[in-house]
């Protein structure tokens, strides 16, 4: 995900590793499904979803808040650490639709077992727990997506001894930089490929989707094997692309969503967006971005058009749970989405507003499902006053009333051909973190959804 994260965990002690000589052929095998989802958690869910959880759960996550991790590095004591009950109940009392999980970074170390792994020369690089099928079981039972982080050039954290199993030196010192060696490497490409196959084939629709990070300046030829390795179980999965460096090596923008990198910007983008709450990609103890602006960038992107996908939250769990300040983010952003649900959840983009990219937009706008009601969301109240003035609807709809949506106060509504003029009644105040005025479309001007 990050130079810095990846330099940080190069430095932690890996596992004593059982060489074989030459590997054998890689030869993925499906494994029985668990569970069944209750409910459609597949690509039109994770088109329209508004936000959901990344969690980047490497060698380098510790078991518990305010303990270090042990001297020597245990991937099944990590694995199975994982308390997979205690992390769904906090993504679903935040209201996340969706998690996306790593499922192996530094080091190439899997949350789960592999047989791809095994025959390549690296066994200790597999859980015996299947944390993520665990995971996808108690997500899916809950009406939750899961998706899985991969990073498929992330050979440089490998020991001398796993990079000869690909022909490549010991050259690399945990940075890409002039010395990668044979790139792109044939045997390598093999080998991401049929662990990709074997994870979709393992979980098939019980994983939602993929996010496939980068790695500049690495290559990986025919990049669109990747995405179709990663739909080998379930043809349906959405991939994310982490920047465009694979849509020059042919997985398009059609095949695989953008996800655009970002810290925080009070900003909506038209393209999948993530944000740091802690300020780390990988953990964070102290919260940088309070939930009323968490709220803020959600809805901002929830009436982006174009906008696909919501926008991923950063926060990553200890194996026991959240550190009790991330934990009550958590739980101050689900009340701010519940009581907004209904103007957040299911809408799209409304034609009364037109956002501006890339700057802090005051006022964003969603319509409900079938276009009769829309939700104007005031995210920065005006310096004086208590009206907002916005121009006459593109659509061409006229409203017959307007509230407020917390506690159903009626709201002012003037409307001219020329403007949209809505006036708090003398006894409300602005919500500093989202005002959400619903206006009522007049039937004779209810378009049929598009």
């Amino acid at each position: 995900m990050k130079h810095t994260l990846i330099a940080g965990l190069a430095a932690l002690m890996t596992a004593t590793t059982v060489w074989g000589a030459e590997p054998k052929p890689l030869t993925p095998t499906p494994a029985t499904t668990r569970a069944v989802r209750p409910q459609d958690l597949g690509l039109e869910f994770l088109k329209n979803a508004k936000f959901g959880i990344f969690v980047h759960y490497t060698r380098s996550t510790p078991y518990a808040f305010g303990k270090p991790n042990p001297a020597v590095w245990d991937l099944d004591a990590q694995a199975a650490a994982f308390d997979v009950k205690a992390f769904a109940d906090a993504v679903a009392d935040m209201g996340a639709q969706y998690v996306t999980m790593t499922a192996f970074h530094a080091a190439m170390y899997l949350m789960s077992p592999s047989k791809v792994m095994s025959d390549i020369g690296m066994p200790t690089h597999q859980a015996k727990r299947d944390m993520l099928g665990d995971l996808a079981d108690e997500l899916n039972q809950r009406g939750i997506a899961l998706c899985l982080y991969v990073h498929p050039v992330d050979q440089h954290d490998l020991t001398k001894e796993e990079r000869a199993l690909f022909g490549w030196g010991s050259e690399v010192d945990g940075l890409p930089g002039p010395k990668l060696g044979l790139w792109p490497n044939p045997k390598w490409n093999d080998f991401i490929l049929a662990l990709f196959k074997e994870m979709s084939l393992r979980y098939g629709e019980r994983v939602s989707g993929y996010w496939i990070d980068r790695h500049s300046p690495k290559r990986f030829e025919k990049a669109m094997r990747m995405a179709t390795a990663l739909r080998a179980g379930n043809p349906d999965a959405v991939i994310w692309q982490s920047g465009p460096d694979y849509v020059q090596d042919g997985l398009s923008l059609e095949e695989a969503w953008p996800a655009a990198e970002s810290g925080y910007h009070d900003r909506g983008e038209k393209n999948q967006c993530c944000i740091m709450p802690t300020g780390d990609w990988a953990l964070g103890t102290e919260v940088k971005i309070p939930a009323d602006e968490v709220l803020r960038a959600v809805a901002r992107c929830a009436g982006c058009p174009e906008q696909i996908g919501g926008i991923h939250l950063a926060l990553t769990p200890y194996a026991l749970g959240y550190p009790p300040e991330v934990r009550k983010l958590m739980a101050d952003f689900g009340k701010l989405w519940r009581e907004r649900k209904v103007s957040l959840l299911g809408t799209r983009p409304s034609t009364i507003v037109e956002p501006i990219h890339n700057l802090p937009w005051d006022i964003v706008a969603t319509d409900d499902a079938d276009g009769k009601t829309v939700y104007v969301h005031v995210l920065i109240p005006p310096a004086t006053g208590k009206s907002i003035r916005l121009p006459a609807p593109k659509g061409g709809q006229r409203f017959s009333s307007a509230s407020l949506l917390l506690g159903g106060k009626p709201v002012k509504l003037s409307q001219s051909a020329e403007a949209l003029e809505l006036s708090l009644p003398a006894d409300a105040n602005w919500d500093p973190a989202d005002t959400v005025i619903a206006l009522k479309v007049d039937a004779m001007t209810t378009k049929a959804k598009p």
